[in-house]
């Protein structure tokens, strides 16, 4: 069983959770959690956890969040 944590590099137009959807699909079995959604026409990293890791989720990150624009 794998345990771990997933850094995805989620690009613009495509939403948190189709790779959330997409990676189920590859193993039905595995628990997936992720440590925040990106707006879909936001670019990022997209933190996800797996199995044992989900319930460490909430540790790896504050709850404050920063984000940058351009406007």
């Amino acid at each position: 069983m794998i345990n771990g944590v997933l850094q995805i590099d989620k690009p613009k137009a495509e939403s948190s959770a189709s790779h959330i959807r997409r990676l189920s699909k590859l193993e039905p079995e595995l628990k997936i959690g992720h440590c925040g959604t990106l707006d879909p026409m936001a670019t990022g990293i997209l933190v996800v956890c797996l199995n044992q890791m989900t319930r460490f989720a909430s540790y790896l990150f504050p709850t404050a969040v920063s984000l940058n624009s351009n406007v």
